[in-house]
């Protein structure tokens, strides 16, 4: 088939960190690699002592929470805190394309936006983490990191989009 039998990514040194992705045996085998990224890294963020139970979100759920539809994002990993009084959350989506992840980044700056209003007053302390929430964009991949980690999350996840 002409191909290698690896898979590689290959990236500049500085930004914009666009990644060049390459190898496979097939175009299946090629695209199983990258599909499986964004869950890897999920898991990656997702983990550790001082994380709470995480619940994982449907595309139906964040539709019907967010009014996102991800229908054709190639692929996303959310969830959101399962205990109801700690704002914790973790997005991670490929957006289709530009427009779409306008889109997705306006819905999660409005979503940070919104749990401030909602916990200044009530939850002080659940309040300044909503505030230091990470917006971040890579090309047509968003992440929204909502949690007292935000800062280290948002280094993991910086990490990972460099290739």
């Amino acid at each position: 088939q002409g191909s290698s039998i690896e898979l590689s990514a290959d990236g500049p040194i500085r930004e914009p960190y666009a990644v060049y992705f390459q190898g496979g045996l097939t175009w299946y085998h090629a695209k199983t690699g990258i599909l499986m990224s964004l869950q890897k890294l999920y898991e990656q963020l997702s983990t550790g002592d001082e994380m709470p139970e995480m619940i994982p979100l449907t595309a139906k759920q964040m539709e019907r929470y967010y009014g996102l539809d991800l229908s054709a994002c190639p692929q996303f990993a959310a969830a959101i805190c399962d205990d109801g009084l700690r704002v914790d959350e973790i997005w991670l989506v490929e957006a289709e394309n530009a427009d779409s992840a306008a889109r997705i980044l306006e819905a999660a700056r409005a979503h940070v936006e919104q749990l401030c209003g909602e916990t200044e007053n009530y939850l002080p302390d659940q309040y300044a983490v909503a505030k230091d929430a990470r917006v971040l964009q890579f090309g047509n991949t968003m992440a929204l990191l909502i949690s007292p980690r935000a800062a280290g999350m948002e280094k993991a996840v910086r990490d990972s989009c460099k290739g």
